[in-house]
């Protein structure tokens, strides 16, 4: 793991009880402070004498300032101990034993102590300095000697919470760096930290390995013009300056280039990181090579194009077969049928003598004629309603509907606006076919107590909504793989480049409504 500890060097960790290292610091001082102030008071004040009637003693500057100097010697060893001890783990994988941290320091406070007691015993000013000769002072010796066993007993206590609570910490930061190094380096995805100034700062091993960099070539290079195509430089330069003004996550596609040149489409996701004053400190993205994914779906969408024109050109092929079975039916059966009526007609009138019997054959012949002639309407009017072609859309819709309500017993009313609209063959074909559907739907599915049916023309949009008071279609029926009808509406408004919105509640009914464009926004073949 040495490459990951070099890749996360530009990313320093602040110690997470530094705020608490420095409160435990300052305690320390003022202890000592109050302990070099309580000398000095009890020298010029004569604390023993005020307090307990002991013998007054004159003040010994002697006495009083090599006190001092001995307990700034322990503050500033018991200050070394508390701020600069190491990590229990810094230099070792083993912990260090707590007593070679504290013991020291308490044996100092008890040095310290046994100094006030050897220097009230011999009078070490008067020794060392032949100061003025002062007699044993028990109050005053026992006093101090509480102070500094007190005051060594907190530092003590303050020096092992600190330590452990600095150990709890740095290995709870080890173990979030080392998860978060693990994540990096493992994952199969892509992580880049880049300085504000455009250069890489840390990238991790599935990054480099799919670019084909080893560690020392791509760190500290420029980023842009190491791994971006030329014509993507700009596009690039504008999302920093747009990471530069929000510290919001943004989503972006872009190319990156590999080392032998061969270009790959990323899918980013980046943010900025802030420094403490609020600068932007470096960029951080995560990538996943999307051109494997890309080209699959690329491929589906031809796949799915080609198939939506093929469904539409086999309508298309329907709908004209429909149109010529239609005129054949009516220019050759139709034509045969009026003959043969005709015929039949004829040769009653021509019957000679007693026509009896032959007479009601020849009605029950004609009758026969009539029912194939209007059986022959209905199914040429299945095929392709002439009212489409002759009068318009608007007719064939209303035609529909009425067809609709003497079939069903459905009450099913229409409004157009305007009413002399007249849209392109096409367009019309495709919005009475989706009507007839959706009237089919209805009548089997929805049980309808009433339709209502709304044709109009907003703009250069053609709107056909139909509405029913039915049991109401469920959301999973509207996307039903086997829901052929409203697959096929959706296909044939779709191939238009128009829109269908399929919407119900249960007791409420079914609402379709379809927008297709009108003139050139419609496909040219649709």
């Amino acid at each position: 793991m040495v490459a990951d500890q070099h890749m996360f060097k530009p990313f320093p960790h602040e110690p997470e009880d530094a705020v608490a290292s420095n409160r435990i610091w300052m305690t320390i001082i003022y202890s000592f402070l109050f302990l070099v102030l309580y000398v000095w008071t009890n020298e010029l004040l004569d604390m023993p004498h005020l307090m307990f009637g002991a013998e007054k003693t004159p003040v010994n500057w002697y006495e009083a300032l090599s006190e001092t100097f001995l307990i700034c010697i322990v503050g500033v060893f018991a200050l070394s101990r508390t701020y600069y001890t190491p990590s229990l783990r810094k230099t070792t994988r083993q912990a260090f034993e707590l007593g070679n941290i504290w013991l020291p320091l308490a044996f100092v406070f008890i040095l310290l102590s046994s100094l006030i007691w050897l220097n009230e015993l011999i009078d070490l000013p008067h020794i060392l300095f032949n100061g003025q000769s002062t007699p044993v002072n028990w109050a005053e010796a026992l006093s101090e000697s509480i102070i500094i066993l007190g005051i060594g007993a907190f530092s003590v206590s303050v020096l092992i919470r600190n330590v452990a609570e600095r150990e709890r910490a740095e290995s709870r930061i080890r173990k979030e760096k080392m998860f978060s190094n693990t994540l990096i380096q493992t994952s199969p995805i892509f992580f880049v930290a880049i300085s504000p100034e455009g250069r890489t700062m840390m990238m991790n091993n599935e990054m480099l390995s799919v670019l084909g960099y080893e560690l020392d070539e791509a760190q500290n290079r420029d980023f842009i013009s190491t791994f971006v195509p030329a014509r993507e430089h700009d596009l690039y330069r504008a999302e920093y300056r747009e990471l530069v003004k929000s510290s919001e996550v943004r989503h972006a596609e872009s190319h990156i280039l590999t080392k032998d040149g061969r270009e790959m489409l990323v899918e980013w996701y980046g943010r900025s990181i802030l420094a403490e004053d609020s600068t932007v400190d470096f960029f951080f993205f995560l990538g996943s090579d999307i051109t494997q994914r890309k080209h699959v779906e690329n491929e589906l969408k031809n796949y799915q194009d080609q198939l939506r024109s093929l469904n539409v050109h086999s309508e298309q092929v329907r709908e004209r077969e429909r149109t010529r079975i239609a005129c054949e039916l009516h220019d050759e059966l139709g034509q045969m049928l009026t003959v043969l009526k005709m015929d039949l007609a004829y040769v009653n009138r021509h019957l000679p003598g007693e026509k009896g019997a032959l007479t009601g054959k020849i009605q029950d012949m004609d009758d026969r004629v009539d029912q194939t002639l209007s059986a022959l309407r209905r199914i040429m009017t299945d095929l392709r309603p002439s009212l489409l072609d002759n009068l318009g859309l608007v007719a064939a819709i209303e035609w529909q509907a009425e067809d609709f309500q003497k079939h069903t017993g459905i009450p099913c009313g229409v409004t157009v606006e305007p009413e002399d609209m007249s849209p392109d063959p096409d367009t019309s074909t495709t919005v009475f076919r989706i009507f007839q559907e959706t009237l089919t739907n209805i009548a089997r599915h929805a049980h309808a107590e009433a339709v209502t049916v709304k044709l109009e023309k907003t703009g250069d949009e053609l709107r056909l909504v139909v509405q029913d008071d039915g049991i109401g279609i469920i959301p999973e029926k509207i996307s039903y793989p086997r829901s052929y009808g409203l697959m096929g509406i959706r296909e044939r408004v779709t191939y238009c480049g128009g829109k269908v919105q399929i919407s119900g509640s249960p007791g409420k009914g079914t609402t379709v409504s379809v927008a297709i464009p009108l003139g050139s926004q419609i496909k040219s073949d649709c």
